[in-house]
This record gives structure tokens, sequence and C-alpha cells, in this order.
């Protein structure tokens, strides 16, 4: 369902044209068909300078800004776009862009990931379309940016807007003085959690409606508490017509009969550094071993998998040293901040794997579904996640949790697989959990992918629905290509 604000004369004379979204499909091409809504918003607010696109999760942020700020492009009102991101998604926002497609054949957009040391960073190409980097790295190279971009027509996308929604932080101040008067696109699946959120954004995609935030609070403030903070809200029609002026807002979409109810998100992350090498490390020894052997067969290589997938996640345990963080907790943690409040069910392959991620969610309530744990065990922790609003995670082993599991389907819809499931059997069965009879929303599957690891392979063999270890394709070199991510 779709609520907006009034079309501005910009995007009147967008809608009312020849579609400018066609024309602008025939220069750009998404790696995907778009929607209706999808369609229909672009058609009419993709002439805007700024909007707020508070879509759900899986409604598609990442290419509708994208293909926004394409738009403003061909149309001369920018040259390059910052587009802020959480970093661990940095790579992810890469390959959805490179997958657009310009009309001359071979031609992409433009895309520089900013990120690495000081040094490094004084060497990237600023002059490309879309230059993605962290709200961290936006702060702390502010003026090196400012100073760059200062006679230049650029625009800016803040993805998960909601970590500019406090008008105190350094990264709202920084949004405000780069692109005060500038094109600039927000996307939040959920933006607001309390009224004074609003006063926020519209800074950005409605800045005629308050003069200052005294005005705003002279407008919706009833009554403050003791400590001069906002008690007693009012006049929240004219509050909710504000934020939805030059912005739109997509709920979830809800099952349909007949049809697939589950949308695939591939999520590509990189490792530390450190991590990496330990990776392939690991990778090489147990090559060296599975090489000295008389014959390279499927039982072989099945061990090998089993190995080195367990060193993605677990980094502390491979490396012997506590508190070593792994790259795919903050994609856990970041995606538990993409949902905002929702509950969300994790998949990993392996034991060793759901006990660390319990112990590291532990602040969100995590539960786990674990092969080494009772029957009644089991269901305590299922009761927990359905019952009680702490606990926003289930980390299940899909041969523990994938199969006679009932009744997660009624809390969430949510899933993220952090681990690539060793059959592709594991994963239908895992997806089967939310994926089924009492759901009434569209399952947001997001499959987590470490660059440059098994995942990589893993993740073709799964979209091929094909089986990996039933075969052992070239022998030694193939494994290679498979474990490395080649």
């Amino acid at each position: 369902m779709i609520f907006a604000g009034s079309l501005s004369p910009e995007s009147q004379k967008f809608l009312n044209a020849n579609s400018r979204l066609t024309k602008l499909l025939k220069v750009w091409r998404p790696p995907f068909k778009l929607d209706n809504e999808q369609s229909h918003i672009l058609n009419g607010f993709g002439a805007d300078w700024s909007h707020g696109y508070w879509w759900k999760p899986g409604r598609g942020k990442t290419i509708a800004t994208s293909m926004h700020a394409l738009n403003l492009m061909e149309d001369g009102e920018a040259e390059h776009c910052i587009v802020l991101i959480p970093p661990i998604i940095t790579l992810n926002w890469f390959r959805s862009l490179s997958a657009i497609q310009h009309a001359e054949p071979g031609r992409h957009p433009t895309v520089t990931m900013y990120r690495g040391t000081p040094k490094r960073r004084k060497d990237l190409d600023l002059n490309a379309q879309f230059i993605l980097m962290s709200y961290e790295l936006f702060k702390r190279d502010f003026d090196r940016l400012d100073d760059f971009f200062k006679n230049r027509k650029v625009m800016g996308i803040a993805d998960e807007a909601h970590k500019i929604k406090n008008i105190e932080t350094d990264a709202h101040k920084a949004c405000r003085f780069m692109f005060g008067e500038r094109p600039f696109l927000m996307a939040s699946g959920t933006p607001v959690s309390s009224p004074k959120d609003v006063f926020a954004y519209t800074r950005f995609n409605n800045r005629q409606a308050y003069r200052n935030l005294r005005h705003f609070e002279e407008l919706h403030v009833k009554e403050y508490d003791d400590r001069e903070q906002p008690l007693i809200w009012q006049n929240l029609d004219i509050l909710n017509k504000n934020l939805l002026t030059n912005a739109t807002y997509l709920e979830k979409p809800q099952r349909v009969e007949g049809q697939d109810n589950w949308r695939p998100i591939p999520l590509v992350y990189e490792l530390d550094d450190k991590h990496l090498a330990l990776y392939h490390r690991i990778c090489d020894e147990q090559l060296v071993e599975l090489e000295n052997g008389n014959q390279i067969n499927a039982v072989g290589a099945q061990r090998l998998f089993q190995t080195v997938q367990q060193v993605i996640l677990n980094w502390a345990h491979f490396a012997g040293e506590e508190g070593l963080r792994p790259a795919g907790l903050d994609l856990c943690e970041e995606v538990l901040d993409e949902i905002q409040g929702e509950k969300l069910m994790v998949v990993a392959n392996y034991r060793l794997s759901v006990r660390m991620l319990v112990q590291a969610l532990a602040p969100y309530g995590a539960v786990g579904i674990n092969g080494d744990m009772t029957y009644n065990q089991q269901m305590a922790s299922v009761r927990r996640f359905m019952d009680d609003p702490k606990c926003r995670v289930v980390v299940l082993n899909p041969e523990a949790g994938g199969v006679g599991l009932d009744g997660l389907q009624e809390v969430c819809s949510e899933a993220l697989f952090i681990e690539c499931p060793t059959l592709p059997r594991q994963f239908w069965q895992a997806l089967a959990r939310l994926d089924r009879t009492g759901q009434k929303a569209m399952v947001n599957c997001r499959i987590a992918i470490a660059n440059r690891t098994i995942q990589v392979s893993r993740h073709k063999k799964l979209l091929a629905n094909d089986d990996l270890v039933t075969t052992v394709e070239g022998g030694s070199q193939s494994l290679r290509e498979a474990i490395y991510g080649q």
C-alpha cells in the first residue's frame, strides 16, 4: 500500500510527460524489471530534489534511490552522488550499481568505494558518479569532501536514514551542511520512533514545513515533562502530512495465493584482512592434506568444505584468540538495525556458529535451536521467541530446526542465512519455517555471502539447485577455485 504526500509541480510535469521513467530506462537499465509500485513512484517523484523512501525492507530502496539519482543526473541536476551507507553493505551497494547497464554496451555507472587508510582514501577517484562511504568517514573527511565538491553538482543518498534522525549528531549536521541546498534522498524501513524524528527528516524532504525546532515544538508539543522533554504530542495529522510530503511509504507486501511469497536478497560483504588471511592459510593447509591422499573424492571434498565454511564466522575459535569479531556478526546487527524492532530468524549451518551467535547477540535476547539441545530445550527457545517481545533473534541449525518446527511464521517474516547451507534441501527446509501456512507477509530471505570465500561458489550452486559434494569436478583445481570464491 502506498501513502504519498502531494506531488511537487516538478513531479507533476514528470508524471504528465511521456513517462520520463520510460525514457530513463532506455538509457539506464536496472538488473531486474521494476514492479508497478516502484515504477509509479519513480514516475511521480523521480524529478524531485528530495524524497523520503520510507519503504519496508525488501521493497527495493537501493535500486529505487539509484535510479532516482541517475534520473537527476540525466536531467543535469547532479553529476555526482555521495551514498552514505553502513560499511558492512558497501560491497553489496557496489555490486547493485555495477549491475545497472547503460544503453551503450559494456557501460555501467562509475562507482568508487571510499574506504581504507587515510593515505589510500586520498588517492581514490572522487569524479565517479557514485561515491560509496560510511557515515563515519563522511564526518571524518568532511573538509576534504566539502572542498572537492564545493563548486560541483553533487547530491546525496542516506541509506538507513534513521542514522541522521537526531539533529544533534555530527552525521545530521554534516548532511545539512553538504546537502541542505542540494538534492538529497533518504531511505529507511522504519524512519520514526518518536514524533521528534519528523523534524529531522523534513529539513531535507519538506524544507518549508517548519522554520526551526521552536516552530516545530510550538505546533506539535502539547505538554512537557519535568525534564523539559515532550510528553504529550498534538496535531499528529499535520505531522504525518509533513513527513509524507515528497515522500512515500511502502508496507511489506501481503501474501498472495498461488505466487512466490519469499524474496531472495543477497548480501555480499568483506572479511577483515587478518581474518581473510587466516581463512586462506587454513584453506591451503586443508588442500595440502587432501591432495596428499590417495584420491580426491566426494567425502574428502565435503570434509574440506565443512572445515573452511566454519572459519568464516568463527574467527576467534580458529585463531585461538578471544575477542576477535567476525564481519558476519556486524552484518547480523546491521540487519537487526534495518528491520527496527521486528524479529529475525538467523540460519547458521554449524553448531559452533549457532553457539557463538546466540552468545554474541544476547543483547537482542537471542535464543538458539541446535543439534546438541533436547527437544524440550528447542521448544523452550521457540516459545520464548514467539512470546517474548525482547527476544528478537532465533538462531537455528537447519538440521535441528529445519524440519517439523512450526510457529515462527506467526511472529517473524525476516530471515538471514548467515552460513550457506551445504545441501539445497537444508535451505528449503529452513526457509519453510517462515514461508508456510500462517505467514501473512512476504518473507525477506537474506543470504550472506562473504566475498573471496567458499560462500561465493556455494551461493552459485544454491541458485543452480546443485549439490557440490555429490561430485568432484576437475580435481583439486576446481576445489581451490570453490573455496577461494573464484
